[in-house]
């Protein structure tokens, strides 16, 4: 197996050497080589195992016999992808937690009752966000190992976000912050991507390190008085109360309308035309079936 291990060592040095010659097509297949490496993180190959796959690649693709049977082995391989699945989730789990109780007894820094560690770098001025709110955040983050899987930074703008839709350890650290603030937010697996990760950049049970940049807030809209949001997604907000009778879904009605978009442009009116329209409600849009059913004539 050493022997192996050498062999393709020195095939790939030598091969390294001449990277700044490769053709665009020979650079693509390189890629393709790095693809099939990213999907085997969830092995954690040592040097030697890796020789092995290559020998089995190479083989495979070269149309040698194959060293092993593949009907005894082939199912085989998703049991190995599991088992070291697992071995990988009990050890961040136990490096991460190291690595937390640090962040703990780091200057400033406050741990929540999720396990969220917060450490404040640089105090904003501007307001909190609430957890319905959607902010403008730049970001960095890495492992706890220091290796960076995700960065705003480095795709040159910021991004917006609404705090409902992100990991939970976001959500809680970004409403501690103010705008033109900037934190670190070391968050165990539990309130990140728990024992599932994420892709092949972020492994099982990972505890994850973030520095964050809070840029802007973008309050939620307030609901009006009164209004009723259905399954369906309709927002029903009465006006007026009638005191005849609902229509139902079969009914013909005469109706009154005007139609805006949300920055107030009106596309419709009946009122422009001078007279209401009759209609059946089995025959519009849902939302006018379903919203003219709840009023009264």
């Amino acid at each position: 197996m050493k022997r192996i291990f050498i062999v393709l060592a020195c095939a790939m040095a030598a091969f390294a050497s001449s990277a700044a010659d490769m053709t665009e097509e020979q650079k693509t297949v390189y890629t393709l080589g790095a693809i099939i490496g990213k999907q085997l993180s969830v092995f954690d190959l040592s040097p030697e195992e890796v020789a092995l796959v290559a020998k089995g690649l190479n083989d495979s693709a070269t149309g040698a016999k194959l060293a092993v049977e593949g009907e005894i082995y082939g199912p085989k391989v998703q049991e190995l992808a599991n088992l070291r699945r697992t071995l990988i989730a009990r050890k961040q789990a136990a490096v991460g937690k190291t690595f937390a109780e640090k962040a703990a007894m780091e200057t400033g820094a406050v741990k929540t009752i999720t396990g969220l560690i917060y450490i404040p770098l640089k105090e904003g001025a501007g307001t909190n966000p609430s957890a319905d709110d959607t902010v403008k955040a730049n970001y960095r983050g890495t492992l706890i190992d220091g290796t960076e899987f995700d960065s705003s930074y480095k795709r040159g703008e910021p991004i917006d976000f609404a705090l409902s839709g992100v990991i939970k350890c976001w959500g809680e650290g970004l409403q501690k912050m103010k705008v033109g603030g900037k934190a670190r937010l070391v968050c165990p697996p539990e309130i990140a991507y728990g024992d599932q990760g994420a892709g092949g950049s972020i492994p099982p049970n990972a505890t994850l390190n973030f520095e964050v940049e809070l840029l802007a807030v973008t309050p939620a809209a307030k609901a009006e008085t009164g209004a009723v949001k259905t399954i369906t997604g309709l927002i029903y907000i009465p006006l007026k109360e009638g005191a005849g009778t609902n229509p139902s879904a079969d009914d013909t009605v005469k109706a009154n309308y005007r139609g805006t978009l949300i920055d107030g442009t009106e596309f419709d009116s009946s009122y422009k035309r001078g007279e209401p329209i009759d209609f059946a409600l089995s025959g519009v849009i849902k939302c006018w079936g379903e919203g003219l059913q709840k009023m009264k004539v």
